[in-house]
C-alpha cells in the first residue's frame, strides 16, 4: 500500500529560486527532487548515528511489560 503524504518545506526566496533553476536544468518536477534529496538523505551515513542514538534511547525507557487489550 502506497501513501501520499503533504510535506511542506520553507525555503528563502533565493533558496527557492536556486532549487528551481536546478530542477528546470535537470527537467525535474520539485517532488521529484525533494523525494530523491529525502530518500538519498534517508539512506546516508549521516543519519545512521542518529537513528542508532534514537533506538538506544527509545530501548532504555522501553518497559517489560505489556499491555494487553
Amino acid at each position: 500500500m502506497n501513501r501520499t503524504i503533504v510535506v511542506k518545506t520553507l525555503l528563502t526566496a533565493d533558496e527557492y529560486l536556486n532549487f528551481d533553476r536546478a530542477c528546470k536544468q535537470h527537467d525535474l518536477k520539485h517532488s521529484a527532487a525533494i523525494r530523491k534529496m529525502a530518500n538519498r538523505f534517508a539512506n546516508s551515513s549521516l543519519v545512521r548515528p542518529l537513528v542508532e542514538s534514537a533506538r538506544a534511547v527509545q530501548k532504555r525507557h522501553t518497559t517489560g511489560f505489556r499491555l494487553r487489550n
